[in-house]
């Protein structure tokens, strides 16, 4: 709830020259502390981290010949590094924030990898930069949508350090009601230069199957109330998830209804979407 009197819009140039790089690693702890690394020094554009699932979803173009393949040969998590420049003297931009980027890796971090290709993956090191700074484009399916027709996301925000404790929590939900957690996608994106990120998990299934689509309604619901227990902060809450945070949080919900009650006072602002 808020009223706007005035706001910035920040406008940010298209970077003239980019490359990317991307970090693979076995383990999600052994590239939590590299991120933190590149963040606090600002390097990049664009930086994220992606689990094979999300990723394989992300590059398959041939569903049925690809996918399955694609997601067998990429590690389980995979760093992705945009660094660019603007138009003046690109090339010694890229240059130094490479020569960062392989110092510190080679350094302090010798066990992983810095590649500048995924291998198996054609050219996507230069299909990703496009992927990220556009819209989906309309003549492919979204890619939410490519695997099985729907996806449930669950999220939230945490910090980078704190990611490990959600993962086994939904992972082990996952499986009592039977969903593969190899399927469970996973996407981290941090946020003010590592200060904080988002951490958002899909859960993949089929609309226009009743039981299955039953089934992730009750997988999303408890593995919210699991994740709001260990911490999990919703700055967006909505359906499950805000009855959830306004019952956890009653000095919040107090407020909420004060101010409510001040702006709107006879309840005709979407009556119901505002805890109560």
């Amino acid at each position: 709830m808020g009223v706007v009197t005035w706001g910035i819009v920040k406008i940010e140039e298209i970077p003239t020259l980019t490359k990317t790089f991307f970090i693979p690693a076995g383990r999600l702890e052994d590239i939590i502390e590299p991120l933190y690394k590149i963040l606090r020094r600002r390097v990049g554009y664009e930086c994220l981290l992606i689990n094979n699932m999300n990723l394989a979803t992300i590059l398959t173009e041939r569903w049925a010949e690809q996918f399955d393949g694609l997601r067998a040969s990429l590690p389980p998590w995979t760093a992705i590094v945009v660094i660019g420049a603007l138009k003046r003297r690109p090339e010694e931009r890229i240059a130094y924030q490479e020569e960062f980027l392989r110092d510190m890796m080679s350094d302090e971090f010798p066990k992983l990898e810095l590649l500048t290709t995924m291998p198996g993956v054609a050219a996507a090191e230069r299909g990703l930069p496009e992927m990220l700074r556009k819209p989906w484009p309309k003549n492919r399916i979204y890619w939410k949508h490519a695997y099985k027709g729907g996806c449930q996301d669950l999220t939230f925000m945490t910090t980078l350090d704190r990611v490990e404790r959600f993962i086994p929590v939904v992972t082990e939900i996952a499986n009592r009601y039977q969903y593969p957690p190899t399927d469970i996608g996973c996407y981290i994106q941090p946020v003010q230069n590592g200060h904080a990120c988002q951490l958002q998990f899909n859960f993949y299934y089929n609309p226009d199957d009743e039981a299955d689509s039953k089934k992730i309604r009750g997988l999303y619901a408890e593995a919210a109330g699991a994740v709001l227990d260990k911490g999990a902060y919703f700055t967006r809450p909505y359906g499950v998830v805000a009855d959830m945070v306004y019952r956890k949080y009653g000095d919040y919900t107090s407020v909420l209804k004060r101010l409510k009650k001040l702006f709107d006072p006879n309840a005709i602002l979407s009556p119901g979407n505002l805890c109560f």
